[in-house]
């Protein structure tokens, strides 16, 4: 049985989305954001929450996110998958990229979520609970 992956025509410029979707995510972990319920909606018990997941984040090193990146763009590239993302913890994707480089799951941001349309060669992201869907890729003028 073949995976819905492979039924995609893909963007001519795959290697080029791949690296964008990786560099994004690079950034994401270098500087973890722990939003679980929005900007408008007080909720004490969530907000300890997250401050005590930020004073847990385990240290990284420069050459642990470049692994990151480039063992991202790698698994990116092979699975060809449409949705990359976060709830409390990373998704398949991100984290095989993650055990590669040797990087705690405690740096990925909550709530986050990267939409990947191979065909037609954009990335569209959303960094935290509520948080508006912004384009990526191609960029914005």
């Amino acid at each position: 049985m073949t995976s819905p992956a492979q039924h995609v025509l893909f963007h001519d410029d795959s290697a080029k989305l791949a690296g964008v979707a990786a560099a994004w995510w690079r950034a994401r972990i270098e500087a973890p954001k722990f939003d679980a319920i929005g900007s408008t909606q007080r909720d004490a018990p969530m907000h300890l929450a997250q401050d005590l997941a930020a004073m847990n984040v385990r240290a990284a090193s420069g050459e642990q996110f470049i692994a990151f990146e480039r063992e991202l763009t790698k698994v990116l590239l092979e699975r060809r998958p449409l949705i990359v993302d976060v709830d409390y913890d990373p998704d398949d994707t991100l984290w095989a990229a993650a055990k590669e480089a040797e990087v705690d799951r405690s740096r990925f941001p909550w709530k986050t979520t990267m939409w990947m349309d191979w065909r037609a060669g954009r990335i569209r992201t959303r960094s935290g609970y509520g948080r508006p869907i912004e384009p990526l890729w191609p960029e914005v003028q």
